[in-house]
């Protein structure tokens, strides 16, 4: 290419500024390597007027002229499109508004200066407030989101009611225009992370080596010493409440065994004798010395009234309950369905209104025989119960009765001064008034804080008890045990009773599982005091209906003559019983037996009572033939 001179004259050939006929007004350009001339409007530059030039393409500029101030225009879509107006000062002002983003995103995109004013901050940020002292307990302070506050000096924020904070906790706000308040007012909008105040952990004021660390909640998360200490020691002879032991040394002082072994010996386990204070092998469930514990059996009657009189009453085989009460005051004990795996329970109540508020007792006597084996041993006493909605006994105590003579009536109904039901050389392991038993020795009461609320079952235990091998009166030769519930509180309820079965009493300081008899072999024990004609669960009346068990026997004297039904025989009762005779026939109000076919004998009489049986004798009516059945119930009564 070969350069030439240019005159600007030549080149524009028009005075400036350009002119609207861009046809004529050129400009220099190098086109292919040469010097040309091109019109400006090629180049996009503005040509002015004030009539539209005629356009060479998309995205042509024209100033045009005839607006005041001038407006830039451009050819948009075959429209001169105004996009400017020109200040005389050269400022640029937009014909219309610009479209904006409501919410900038990108670094390229224009903010407006409104969504600049009105943003607290960038979004997701954290300032910093400055520091709260919390010893006071103070407010919470006016903020908004993403403030940030740094505890300086620990206690409490939000008021005397407010959240424990440590030193170095961060307050964060979470809600714009949160007014200053406590927490209950404005706990919501904070979020609270709590520093780390080495001071808490690390040499509090009751530090002590060794010692296990104790949580204070006075002083909000305030560590100190618990006086307790770990115990290496495999004889643990401080026997200490302050000592814990570990675990070697539990295991050395079983032996180098686990607890779970079998090293007691085949069917054997391990447990805690309280009086040896060591580890003892046992049965997995020791013998009960009661019988019909469960109060499966009511031979006599299901249902008793008491408590108007000293005299006991025999319920539940071989069971009494007694408790005087004023005139008017009378008590129940009525089988009731059982629980915790028992058929029957006994319910003990006083009637609803009832205001006399002495004790209710429940007692089994063991006779001479059996007495004799339990002083020297310790003897544990376990049952379930449930109590009524309106239960109102104050005590619930269990212990054991006993004396120096042999079979001495039992008395539980008077108001007990110093444990004396027996006539003989009284003694007992139930405390008085003062929680004081005749041995002189402080009782401690562990059955009140064991019973259940109203609605729920539980199963007690008492303390083990021993009855003196060496009873200042002299050996020991008759025993009861004694359940004592009361004194009551004012005026009965609905539902003031007691409901107890599954009683177990046993050799031993551990209360094992209750396991249930066999109902035949209990039965058989229960016969040994109370025996009857009467189907089993038949109270003895008269009139109760032939072929129901009573003794039958062929008349062998024709008329009124006296003559003999037969000795009755079974396995020896405990003593000689106390006979009862009832005339089986329907409606029939006499004690003597039966004649089916002519009537009613002219007297029936038992004879030659033992312990083991007894002779029944008649004299027939004057209807009576020879070869007539006569039947009658009886009852043998042994019970103590």
């Amino acid at each position: 290419m070969t350069d030439a001179a240019i005159s600007i004259s030549t080149l524009l050939g028009a005075d400036t500024p350009l002119s609207s006929d861009q046809l004529t007004c050129v400009v220099p350009c190098a086109q292919d390597g040469q010097n040309v001339q091109a019109p400006a409007a090629a180049f996009s530059i503005p040509c002015a007027g004030v009539a539209p030039p005629v356009p060479l393409g998309q995205f042509q500029t024209w100033i045009d002229q005839s607006t005041s101030p001038p407006t830039l225009r451009m050819y948009i879509e075959r429209v001169w499109t105004a996009l400017f107006t020109l200040g005389g000062d050269g400022a640029l002002s937009a014909c219309t508004a610009l479209a904006l983003p409501a919410d900038p995103t990108a670094a390229p995109q224009i903010a407006t200066k409104h969504y600049v004013d009105v943003r607290s901050g960038a979004i997701g940020s954290l300032i910093f407030r400055g520091t709260v002292d919390c010893s006071g307990a103070p407010d919470y302070p006016a903020a908004n989101e993403g403030d940030v506050y740094i505890v300086g000096l620990p206690g409490k924020i939000g008021g005397a009611s407010g959240v424990n904070v440590g030193t170095a906790a961060m307050l964060l706000c979470m809600a714009d225009a949160t007014a200053s308040g406590t927490q209950a007012d404005v706990g919501a909008c904070w979020t609270i992370v709590q520093g780390h105040n080495p001071n808490l952990v690390q040499d509090p004021l009751s530090a002590t080596d060794g010692s296990l660390a104790l949580f204070n909640t006075g002083s909000g998360l305030q560590i100190e010493s618990s006086g307790v200490t770990l115990d290496k020691s495999p004889a643990m002879a401080a026997n200490s409440d302050q000592r814990v032991a570990a675990q070697s040394a539990v295991k050395q002082s079983l032996g180098g065994q686990p607890l779970g072994g079998d090293t007691p010996g085949q069917g054997n386990l391990l447990a805690w004798d309280a009086r040896s204070a060591s580890f003892r092998a046992v049965r997995g469930s020791g013998r009960n010395l009661l019988v019909n514990s469960s109060f499966d059996l009511w031979e006599e009657a299901t249902s008793y009234n008491f408590g108007m009189s000293f005299d006991n009453v025999h319920v539940a085989d071989f069971w009494n309950v007694g408790g005087m009460g004023s005139t008017g005051s009378w008590r129940s004990a009525k089988r009731v369905v059982g629980f915790s795996g028992s058929h029957f329970a006994i319910q003990l109540q006083r009637y609803p209104g009832t205001i006399d508020t002495n004790n209710i007792r429940l007692g089994q006597q063991f006779g001479h025989e059996e007495s004799l084996f339990l002083p020297g041993k310790p003897l544990t006493l376990s049952f379930d119960v449930m109590v009524g909605a309106n239960f109102s006994g104050r005590n619930v105590q269990a212990g054991l009765t006993f004396g120096t003579g042999i079979d001495e009536y039992l008395t539980l109904s008077q108001i007990r001064m110093g444990g004396n039901f027996f006539p003989t050389g009284s003694g007992s392991t139930l405390p008085n008034a003062q929680g004081e038993n005749s041995l002189g020795q402080l009782y401690i009461n562990t059955l009140n804080a064991q019973l259940p609320p109203h609605g729920s079952v539980a199963r007690v235990v008492n303390q083990s008890l021993t009855i003196p091998t060496n009873w200042w009166p002299g050996p020991v030769t008759e025993a009861a045990l004694v359940i004592d519930i009361g004194p009551f509180s004012g005026q009965a309820g609905a539902d003031d009773s007691i409901t107890i079965t599954n009683v177990k009493l046993e050799v031993g300081h551990v209360a094992t599982p209750y396991l249930r008899e066999c109902p035949e072999e209990e039965y058989e024990r229960c016969q040994r005091r109370y025996r009857k004609s009467f189907q089993r669960g038949v109270q003895p009346r008269v009139g109760v209906g032939l072929n129901t068990g009573e003794h039958r026997a062929p008349a062998v004297v024709a008329g009124t003559g006296t003559q003999s039904l037969g000795t009755v025989r079974f396995a020896p009762m405990r003593a000689v019983p106390t006979m009862w005779l009832y005339n089986p026939y329907p409606g029939d109000q006499t004690g003597f037996a039966r004649d089916l076919t002519a009537g009613n004998c002219t007297f029936t009489a038992v004879q030659a009572i033992t312990e083991k049986g007894f002779e029944i004798v008649a004299g027939g009516n004057a209807a009576t033939a020879v070869g007539n059945t006569l039947g009658i119930h009886w009852v043998a009564d042994a019970r103590l």
